[in-house]
């Protein structure tokens, strides 16, 4: 186990510190690139160089992507001409290379900025990504020059599709966005279905009765609105801010808001997509501030092409609670890796499989509160039209503490089993319905941590 920390307030994370230095020295040396790059000329091609230049565009004109694509890769000297770097951006986002396609596609357009061509195809590159608030950018660009009827339509096939596909993620991946909706939650306190206490030498107690699971009917509002500025070709900077809250009727005492602030950067290199992170994240319950998280991440995506993609995740948290659950602050170190796969098909299924693991250290030396977290996930997504999007998930998080509990008399495991389905409809540009249905279940050997809960509900969501 990692050595927990004396006091959290004299301690400040070794990861954050090196994130916001290096997150401060790449901005700045960014700005300077920027810079430079508008400097950049556009080397004569030789002689020999045209030929082979001449024989990529003829296999491109020919829709021989997968040999055009090879030519290019041989050619790396040639990265920084206008034309090598059109073609190759253009073969690569049509073999799924589409990190790659988007370093080519960005170097071009920074010298032609009016080839809309190149912007449409660096636009597929980003939604192959999961990049859709880029993407929505360059496609909205070429919009803007009222491009032919056929183009029109193709781009709004794109922009409906990321509108659902965005709805089915978990993250908010749009510029602004307000969100309501309505449903119901049958364990608003995730209070035990069970009626008695097994505590060491007191078998049988009853349990408080404001223990036990409270059901309530619920509002939903939500708001939320990110930033995304292209420094350069590889490197991008972000911040965004989502705030929601849930309230309900019968229960008052168990409303639940949450408000989280975030920035960071992206890098492309090769066939890989980086992300560097820090989030401030607060909690609250009936008004009242309940936690906070403080978090730096590290995350890839590496496209190898034919629909199928890798992703690795590290992260740092720290989390605090109010003054009378203070006993309960830690940190949490995870570690997760996860991978993609997209199938042919009228319905477009996606497969996923994600698996994770965090170890969590309380610093008040409450090795009874310090736990180690495996977590597996498998999802299935289909997409019947470029309006409709399904996801059907099924995840386990097993949680081990590390220390017998003085009132059980026991060391504390819970096994807790989510299944998830959701539908989400874009009923029309901009606007975006979304049905969730969420079962799960926590089984613990400490009876008043377990629990079941069904939270089903129907949101609307508009987007700027």
């Amino acid at each position: 186990m990692i050595a927990v920390a004396r006091s959290r307030r004299k301690i400040v994370p070794s990861l954050l510190r090196a994130v916001i230095v290096i997150l401060g020295l790449l901005l700045g040396s960014l700005a300077q690139a920027q810079a430079v790059r508008a400097t950049v000329a556009v080397p004569a091609a030789q002689p020999a160089e045209q030929k082979i230049l001449e024989e990529l565009q003829r296999r491109v004109n020919d829709g021989q992507f997968s040999l055009a694509y090879e030519l290019a890769r041989s050619m790396e000297s040639s990265q920084g001409d206008a034309h090598f770097d059109f073609l190759y951006g253009v073969a690569a986002v049509n073999v799924g290379r589409h990190a790659e396609a988007v370093l080519a596609l960005q170097r071009h357009l920074a010298l032609v900025p009016g080839n809309d061509r190149a912007r449409l195809d660096l636009a597929r590159a980003y939604f192959e990504l999961g990049d859709y608030l880029r993407s929505r950018q360059e496609f909205e660009f070429v919009l803007r020059y009222n491009p032919p009827a056929d183009v029109r339509a193709n781009i709004q096939r794109y922009l409906d599709s990321m509108q659902t596909r965005e709805m089915l993620s978990n993250r908010a991946n749009v510029r602004l966005y307000v969100e309501t909706g309505y449903g119901i939650d049958s364990n608003a306190n995730l209070g035990t279905y069970n009626d008695t206490l097994n505590i060491s030498g007191l078998a049988g107690t009853l349990i408080d009765p404001t223990s036990k699971g409270q059901g309530a009917h619920y509002a939903w509002l939500a708001a939320g609105s990110r930033w995304v500025h292209q420094v350069n070709a590889p490197f991008a900077v972000f911040a965004g801010v989502d705030v929601d809250n849930k309230l309900n009727d019968e229960t008052p005492q168990f409303n639940a808001a949450n408000l989280t602030a975030y920035t960071g950067f992206s890098l492309v290199s090769g066939s890989i997509l980086y992300r560097l992170s820090l989030s401030d994240a607060v909690s609250y319950v009936a008004n009242t501030r309940y936690s906070g998280r403080l978090s730096s991440s590290g995350e890839m995506q590496y496209a190898l092409g034919d629909g199928l993609s890798l992703s690795g995740r590290l992260q740092y948290a720290e989390q605090s609670y109010n003054n009378d659950a203070s006993y309960r602050d830690s940190n949490v170190q995870t570690l997760g890796f996860g991978v993609e796969k997209a199938l042919e098909g009228a319905i477009r299924p996606v497969l996923g499989l994600q698996l994770g693991e965090s170890w969590e250290n309380n610093l008040a030396r409450r090795n009874d509160l310090s736990r180690v977290m495996d977590s597996w996930r498998v999802s299935a997504g289909i997409s019947p039209t470029d309006k409709l999007g399904v996801l059907v998930a099924y995840s386990e998080q097993l949680a081990t503490y590390q220390a017998e509990d003085a009132a059980f008399g026991s060391v504390r495991a819970d096994t807790l089993a989510t299944l998830d389905l959701i539908f989400s409809y874009a009923l029309a540009p901009n606007w975006t319905l979304r049905a969730d249905l969420q079962r799960s279940e926590n089984l613990s050997n400490q009876s008043i941590y377990a629990y079941r809960r069904t939270l089903g509900g129907v949101k609307l969501r508009y987007s700027f």
